[in-house]
């Protein structure tokens, strides 16, 4: 449909956050453990005989250790494992406050579906082999929480229903799987709540969450999740660059490093767009200045924040620039005096868009005096959300843009 209608290459896609620990999902796995203890406490079960197994899909170990922000620590199965277990101790905390003869049920975090050869790590225990053991721990009933899916999938009916119920029969455990989220009211009210806070640009601090952990960021920070790649293989296993519509995907999971700077005349809106910028998850380092100077030097700020860019691009991190002033003239004038940096003067979206497109921008400049916060900030996300276009013409002419900046060395003159 997109190509159809020629908007494949101009489309702004965007997301919604990840949701582990927003409530409207959560809740239903609240209702389903009370309910399945609730359950075996009838069939007369004592809670201390009682297992709650909470399954989510396995992945590599060396994934699940690479997940997530670099600068927290989150442990051995990093963020992956992390938040399932906070997500997971939350329900059982909220289980117990409502139904205290629940105290003394057991829980633990297990995996499942487990794929790739068997010579590669992935996170453990399997949750049918836990329920091989639960006998000999003198447990009598489990049940199986599939806390990391959102409805009833083939990995559920299979996995669980099938192959987790027949273990547990082989083991003489009374069994019970509860339920996904799936259509549920608040899950779909979660899912509206999702979708207003993104297009509102809701304040993280606003956003609803239960676990320390959350909320999650709308873009993942730099470092977060590192396995990744700005590539595409082809059949043949060739890496092509990315078409727009492909790098608009992966920037709005991906943040980058964003280094800002402005004069007296942009100081308020580099506070606001700031924050906007790190409710997005990109990480953002503030060139000054620090207080409002109406005599102030803007020079330096730019400058600064032109060569950190630089230094960023060279050593392969992900990072832009955004320069403020009145007009954004100057502000432009001095980043481009940085070897290595294209900053561009943007007034629309369009200016925004081809900056990056043909000129591969670094930095945009933009005039404070001269725009709303809202087109400041719709023109520095388009700015940010546009690929260069690898063009052979566009990167031809901005190689004589470098040589000339390296050595002076020009094309002939066609005059002479």
């Amino acid at each position: 449909m997109l190509t159809e209608t020629g908007l494949g290459e101009r489309v702004t896609i965007d997301k919604i956050r990840p949701f582990y620990d927003h409530p409207g999902f959560v809740d239903a796995f609240v209702e389903g453990v009370r309910a399945a203890v609730e359950k075996f406490l009838a069939e007369g079960v004592h809670a201390a005989d009682i297992q709650i197994l909470f399954s989510t899909h396995s992945i590599p170990s060396a994934d699940a250790v690479r997940s997530g922000p670099r600068d927290i620590d989150w442990g051995e199965g990093g963020a992956y494992a992390a938040q399932h277990e906070a997500v997971a101790e939350w329900v059982m905390d909220q289980v117990r406050q409502t139904l205290p003869a629940a105290a003394d049920a057991s829980w633990e975090l297990v995996y499942q579906s487990r794929s790739g050869p068997p010579s590669q790590p992935w996170l453990e225990p399997d949750v049918c082999d836990v329920i091989g053991e639960l006998a000999g721990r003198g447990r009598q009933a489990v049940a199986v929480v599939p806390l990391g899916f959102m409805s009833d999938h083939m990995e559920v009916l299979w996995d669980l229903d099938t192959e987790a119920a027949e273990a547990a029969e082989a083991a003489g455990l009374s069994f019970t799987r509860t339920p996904t989220p799936g259509v549920s009211e608040k899950f779909v009210a979660g899912i509206v709540d999702l979708i207003i806070e993104r297009l509102e640009g809701r304040p993280r601090s606003e956003r609803a969450h239960v676990t320390d952990l959350g909320p999650a960021f709308d873009i993942c920070r730099p470092g977060c999740c590192e396995k990744r790649s700005c590539r595409i293989q082809t059949r043949r296993g060739r890496p092509r660059p990315l078409s727009q519509l492909q790098h608009a995907l992966i920037n709005m999971m991906v943040g980058m490093r964003i280094h800002i700077a402005t004069d007296h005349a942009g100081l308020e809106f580099s506070t606001q767009l700031q924050d906007h910028l790190r409710t997005a998850g990109h990480e953002v380092i503030d060139h000054g200045p620090i207080e409002y100077d109406a005599v102030d030097d803007y020079p330096a700020f730019c400058i600064r924040a032109a060569q950190a860019v630089v230094i960023d691009q060279t050593a392969g991190v992900e990072a832009l620039g955004i320069v403020f002033g009145g007009s954004g003239n100057g502000e432009q004038i001095a980043a481009n005096k940085v070897r290595g940096i294209r900053a561009a003067l943007v007034w629309n979206l369009s200016t925004a868009e081809l900056a990056r497109e043909h000129n591969d921008a670094n930095v945009i400049s933009i005039g404070a005096r001269q725009h709303t916060f809202e087109e400041v900030v719709s023109f520095i996300d388009r700015f940010i959300s546009t690929p260069f276009s690898d063009e052979e013409r566009h990167v031809r002419r901005i190689g004589q843009i470098a040589a000339f900046e390296h050595d002076g060395s020009l094309l002939p003159d066609p005059r002479v």
